[in-house]
């Protein structure tokens, strides 16, 4: 209804338009929502993050325009942008306002997963049938020398969408089954329940990436990176983003248990050389 919530919406063909658009070879969509000041959903707005592109492949660029809310204002414009280095693996994220750009580097690990047969087979009764699934983790690396001491706050779990935090200070991600209200995830569901099984993979991907990342942020020196950090100092901040069972909502206590002990037999440290 405008103030407090979105539904569906029903588009309404406008000929013409107040904004100027890019060309229609762009992909460009344009979305006017004629929200009242100071409702919720206008609050819902402003909390938006650049993140949100974090695991949205095919979407790069998010445009927000506020109308001003006095004559003497200007329009009210944030611009997120996703800008992908390193086939992938290190994912630049841009807010930028009137007033300044901020920058943020996550590392990006995914790996594909084929579905067995006995999971397709109840899937079909559910959903369309799928092959295969993308699952990923998503570890923030801007001022990484300043995040060894003081570590990130909770990110939230995933599903291509931000859901609630579940105490990581990572984020995880897949295509997780969810209620209506997207705030987390069903519980005793036999997809959600696959996933978090095949997600204890991910843990020891992402070390064997982190063993790399000194050599890669050193390629990638002229985005403003860090790129003085030693094997010891990228691996002591692996190891502090490892969340303990009281950190964590109990659902995912099976994952980390689980990926603690894959991770206590390959977990090497580094010499250091005379």
């Amino acid at each position: 209804d405008g103030t407090e919530q979105i539904g569906y919406i029903r588009p309404i063909w406008l000929n013409k338009c107040e904004e100027e658009l890019p060309s229609a070879n762009e992909w460009t969509t344009c979305i006017r929502l004629p929200i009242q000041r100071s409702c919720r959903l206008q609050e819902d707005f402003d909390n938006i993050q650049a993140k949100l592109l974090l695991f949205l492949n095919r979407l790069r660029r998010i445009e927000i325009v506020g109308q001003p809310m006095s004559s003497s204002d200007s329009d009210q414009i944030r611009i997120f942008t996703r800008i992908d280095h390193a086939d992938g693996k290190i994912i630049e994220l841009q807010e930028k306002t009137v007033k300044e750009t901020v920058k943020t580097f996550w590392l990006v690990v995914k790996k594909v997963l084929q579905v067995p047969e006995d999971i397709k087979e109840k899937l079909r009764e559910v959903k369309c049938e799928v092959h295969s699934t993308t699952i990923a983790i998503a570890y923030p690396i801007s001022n990484l020398q300043k995040l060894i001491q003081q570590l990130p706050s909770a990110q939230p779990l995933f599903a291509y969408l931000p859901l609630r935090s579940y105490g990581f200070r990572f984020i995880l991600q897949a295509d997780f089954e969810v209620p209506a209200t997207r705030q987390e995830i069903f519980h005793d569901n036999f997809w959600n329940e696959w996933l978090k099984s095949e997600m204890v993979q991910l843990l020891p991907l992402a070390y064997e990436h982190f063993k790399n990342l000194p050599e890669l942020l050193t390629s990638l020196s002229a985005l403003g990176m860090s790129s003085s950090l030693t094997a010891t100092q990228v691996l002591v901040y692996f190891l502090k983003l490892i969340p303990t069972r009281n950190e964590l909502d109990p659902y995912f206590n099976s994952f980390v248990d689980k990926s603690m002990k894959i991770l206590m037999g390959i977990i090497k440290l580094p010499v250091a050389q005379d």
